[in-house]
């Protein structure tokens, strides 16, 4: 299983590769695969998000949301 990387690290990452790093030079900076920023920058340019889970974060938290009230129930 790939491992999790912080959406705090996938934004500093796309930002020095904008910044004009190469993508290698900023996975070697970051201490991530080389393919990580490859992944990332494809699938921000293909979806306008870096992360699969961006695109269901509303379905995500409201489902967080609803969580307590069906505890109770």
């Amino acid at each position: 299983m790939p491992k999790a990387y912080s959406g705090d690290l996938r934004k500093r990452v796309i930002e020095t590769v904008a910044a004009g790093a190469s993508r290698r030079e900023a996975a070697e900076l970051f201490m991530v695969a080389a393919s990580t920023p490859v992944k990332w920058l494809r699938r921000l340019r293909d979806t306008g998000n870096s992360s699969r889970l961006e695109q269901h974060a509303a379905l995500i938290l409201g489902m967080v949301k609803e969580w307590p009230a069906r505890i109770g129930s």
